[in-house]
């Protein structure tokens, strides 16, 4: 089969590091799945099915690693509901030693949900997922977030009424986020069409509550 679009995240705990690999395999429909390592490179288990169901697709998953809960968080875009609501956002909790937990939508509104990426905001106790959004529009794109507690519940708000990060004219599309270590912000960046036909990259501080946001900055300009 073919693998695509692979993510990596270590799992940084003393005496017990390694990493967990995650990747899109076509299969008949596309699948996420997953391969832990020890701290040496060397296969742990058997590969773990994700998201593997034969009737829908998924793509492009991206993970980020809690240490405290020693877990991670596996996100990616899922078409499970597209006939009614377009393609969403759905994760998934992996245990450091591979014990799967149940998969939850992080984001089911209306519209195509893309891009999305995760971090482990220490500061908070928290995963911050952000993905690109058009529940607002049939043509733009936006920036939305959700803040995911380590159990996997959503952090004060619902499924369809997730976190507007960045919206404005024109296409806003593949967002990266990252959290300050121990602090209470992060910075999300993305690339962005507002000024014609090429794409410029612009970001957003995040602040303690995560919808708390500051200036947009123009990282760089085409």
């Amino acid at each position: 089969n073919e693998q695509r679009s692979p993510d990596v995240a270590c799992r940084a705990l003393e005496g017990r590091g390694g990493y967990l690999v995650v990747w899109r395999e076509a299969d008949g429909t596309r699948d996420v799945l997953g391969q832990r390592l020890n701290s040496e490179g060397a296969l742990l288990g058997s590969v773990l099915e994700i998201s593997a169901d034969e009737t829908y697709e998924e793509w492009s998953p991206r993970l980020a690693f809690d240490p405290e809960s020693d877990s991670y968080l596996v996100v990616w875009p899922d078409d499970r509901d597209s006939a009614t609501e377009g393609r969403n956002i759905y994760g998934r909790l992996v245990g450091g030693a591979g014990a799967l937990q149940d998969p939850f939508a992080i984001s089911s509104a209306s519209g195509l949900q893309k891009h999305a990426a995760v971090t482990y905001a220490p500061g908070l106790e928290e995963f911050v997922v952000t993905w690109a959004d058009g529940r607002d529009s049939t043509t733009a794109l936006d920036i939305y977030g959700q803040r995911v507690a380590t159990d996997g519940s959503l952090v004060e708000t619902t499924v369809d009424e997730n976190e507007l990060f960045f919206a404005f004219s024109g296409e806003q599309e593949s967002p990266a986020v990252v959290w300050g270590g121990e602090g209470t912000s992060g910075l999300v960046v993305w690339q962005d069409r507002r000024n014609g036909e090429d794409y410029d990259i612009y970001g957003r501080r995040l602040g303690s509550a995560v919808h708390s946001v500051y200036l947009p900055l123009v990282v760089r300009e085409g």
